[in-house]
């Protein structure tokens, strides 16, 4: 699920900070391509998401397939991101229940094929 805006400056994603001010409004910059975000918007959203699966999964993930013993850690980076996938398709945390939660991302991924 999606990181929490805090009352101080978080990264959301890779060059993407936010922070919820004390009026209770966001504000969420992308310091990539220097404009900001509304985290309320479906395309900013996607946006965010997209960033975070990319650079903090699918982007390591094949850094470490050119190394060697590294198959565990792409196996486990492969699992969470399955997990992780999941969690957005249903809107809401796995909250306990992420063998549940994983199963059903494997359903969806081979009874799609």
């Amino acid at each position: 699920m999606p990181k929490r805006l805090r009352s101080y400056p978080i990264y959301l994603a890779p060059k993407i900070i936010g922070v919820m001010k004390p009026n209770g409004l966001s504000e969420v910059f992308d310091e990539k391509d220097e404009e900001y975000l509304n985290p309320n918007a479906i395309d900013d959203k996607i946006k965010i998401y997209e960033r975070q699966v990319k650079e903090w999964f699918l982007n390591r993930a094949s850094r470490l397939l050119r190394g060697e013993d590294n198959g565990f850690i792409i196996l486990m980076i492969s699992v969470s991101y399955v997990e992780g996938v999941q969690q957005y398709i249903n809107g809401q945390p796995s909250n306990g229940n992420s063998g549940a939660v994983f199963k059903q991302g494997l359903d969806r991924i081979f009874l799609l094929m």
